[in-house]
Formats: C-alpha cells, structure tokens, sequence
C-alpha cells in the first residue's frame, strides 16, 4: 500500500536592515517544522523551521502568531524558565538563547557550548539551566547572568556525545544519557557523579529522555521505561524514550 507523509510549507518572508537601517530588502522562502514543543510561560505552541526561526502557535486563535529570529542552525530543543518569564532555545549553532515571554524578544544569548546542544532542562528551586548535546559534558548555567559566558558547573564523566539531559526537582538530582548508553546521576551539591547504569543495566536502546513528574499525574506513558531502581517511586521518575 501507499504510504501517505504529510508536509508543512509555509511561505514567509524575512527583513534585514541595510546600511544603518536606511534600505530594507525581504526575501520568501519555504520552510518546514523540525520541532514542536508546547511552552507553559508563553501559553503556546512552538514550531521551529527548517529556515531557523522558531514560530508561535496559538490553537485558539487568540494571540498573533510571532517569529523568533536569532539561532544560525537548527533548534533542537525549548525549554520554560517560570521563575524569570522566559523560554530557552538551543541549536546545532552552539548557541542557547533566552526569550522574554512578555515582549517575545531576545534577552541574552549564552555562548559556552562548543557543539550543537540537544536537550535543555531547568532546575526550578535551585535556578539553574542545563545543557547537554554533541559535546562531551554537560553543562550548567545561571539564567539570571546576562553575559554571553554564565557557566557554573561542567558534567565530566560521558565518553560520547549527550542525549538528554534532566533536572529531578524538589531532589538535588540531575541526569544525564549518552548515545552508548551510559546514564549518570549527579549530585549539584558537589557537581559530581553519585550513580552510574551501564547499557547492560539498561536493557533498552533510546534516544532522547525525558521525565514524569508524578505529582502531577500517574498515567503510564505509552514506548516509555522507568529506571525504576534509580529514584524511590515516591519521586519523579526518568524515562528514556525507545
């Protein structure tokens, strides 16, 4: 039978300002989504573009749809930050940007990565940020510093490339996953690695993890596993994705 793969092009135009501002040139193009994440502190939807750009989606109709211009490559994941408002971008281009929810604009743009980042996570009661991706270690960052250097803490430990990253909340616990898959769990009063599983601990290959805050809901979550002997099952539990 025929297999039927549905497509998105949208024609957009994009401005750049030349020569001080005194010309304007626009040029169409098409684009096609790459990601889509739902966004608590923006109450929306986003789409990000084979173009670069990251769109807001309102289902409802009630808010204008807007575009996020600023990353070089394609963005691989979003990320709420509720404490400060703002939603976290990161890209193939190194870069992870931090947007305001309020005006949509570009609040800082932090620079310490050395590779694309994959996977972004927020620590709310400890206000940290982490980043993790084709890079080695993890990273941690402090939202509130605006310089594009705002490194607190590197994850060293992983010998490939990061594929998610997770920050267990109400616990001091943070995880982190490799494309061989080794999972870690740190510790971020000591920023040191307090449990390690071997893939052979893991009996399944993945690709992406993420987290079930069990305060919020117990429904089982269909193509997901548990690390069930990693976190009493009073607490969130880890779940990588197959």
């Amino acid at each position: 039978g025929m297999t039927f793969k549905p497509k998105y092009v949208e024609t957009t135009s994009s401005i750049e300002m030349l020569g001080g501002g005194s010309h304007v040139r626009c040029r169409s193009h098409f684009w096609t989504p790459t990601g889509v994440w739902h966004s608590q502190v923006m109450k929306c939807w986003l789409v990000a573009g084979s173009d670069f750009m990251l769109r807001t989606k309102d289902l409802r109709g009630r808010l204008p749809s807007e575009q996020l211009i600023g990353h070089q490559d394609t963005i691989l994941d979003a990320c709420d930050i509720g404490r400060h408002k703002l939603l976290a971008t990161a890209a193939m281009d190194t870069t992870i940007l931090l947007w305001d929810a309020g005006t949509m604009l570009q609040r800082a743009k932090i620079l310490d990565c050395r590779r694309g980042i994959r996977s972004l996570a927020f620590h709310e009661e400890q206000d940290l940020l982490l980043a993790a991706g084709f890079d080695l270690p993890a990273y941690v960052f402090s939202p509130t510093m605006t310089s594009g250097k705002c490194q607190i803490a590197k994850l060293e430990g992983h010998i490939a490339p990061l594929v998610g990253i997770q920050a267990i909340q109400r616990t001091n616990t943070v995880v982190t996953a490799d494309e061989l898959g080794y999972v870690r769990m740190w510790d971020t009063r000591k920023w040191q690695a307090v449990q390690m599983f071997k893939p052979g601990q893991v009996p399944i290959d993945f690709e992406h993890m993420v987290l079930l805050d069990q305060r919020e809901s117990d429904a089982q979550v269909s193509g997901l596993r548990k690390l069930s002997d990693a976190i009493p099952p009073t607490r969130p539990r880890v779940c990588l994705i197959v």
